[in-house]
């Protein structure tokens, strides 16, 4: 397929680790939700920065816990697909938060975004399936705005009341052993 694919204008990759890309493309879009909420309550770019960072993190995090290499994350299907859809505001689903981010209600900008965000389906069955084995608090707080009706700000207050830890704490997880 990628010989058949590729072009001179158009470069194509490929990933043996299928459950790990069909992982990062499903995740991505929760992450996006939570950046277009960011952006809707008038967070910065070290906000946004922030949220795509752990969010990566958390992203490793499913795919490990689920069998799949945390190098995909890194890779076009992770990373790549990630910042695209969270600096787009043609992403169906950062357009969704940015508008719960402006006091839409999950609903209301649902319906105000052409097609289907399909991040907001996508975290409930990812905090359903992480059953809290997986630590994802960005996901846990984009399933209490979109499905427990709390205020995205509850999204930023959940966030940064999280105990303190090195950044580095989780990275063992993935089989990086961080210097001391």
């Amino acid at each position: 397929w990628q010989e058949i694919l590729a072009s001179s204008l158009f470069r194509v990759y490929t990933n043996c680790d299928i459950i790990g890309v069909e992982l990062c493309g499903a995740f991505k879009n929760v992450l996006a939700l939570a950046v277009g909420m960011s952006d809707g309550l008038g967070y910065g770019a070290n906000t946004r920065a922030a949220l795509i960072s752990r969010g990566l993190v958390e992203m490793a995090a499913l795919v490990v816990a689920g069998g799949e290499w945390a190098v995909t994350c890194w890779g076009l299907a992770g990373l790549g697909d990630l910042l695209a859809t969270c600096h787009s505001s043609l992403s169906r689903n950062w357009s969704v938060g940015n508008l719960v981010g402006k006091g839409l209600s999950p609903e209301e900008a649902q319906r105000s975004v052409r097609g289907i965000a399909e991040g907001v389906q996508t975290v409930a069955a990812v905090v359903e399936a992480a059953g809290g084995l997986v630590e994802l608090p960005i996901a846990q707080a984009v399933y209490a705005v979109l499905h427990e009706k709390a205020a995205p700000v509850a999204l930023t207050e959940r966030l940064m009341t999280r105990r303190w830890r090195d950044e580095t704490e989780a990275w063992s997880d993935f089989g990086v052993k961080p210097s001391q």
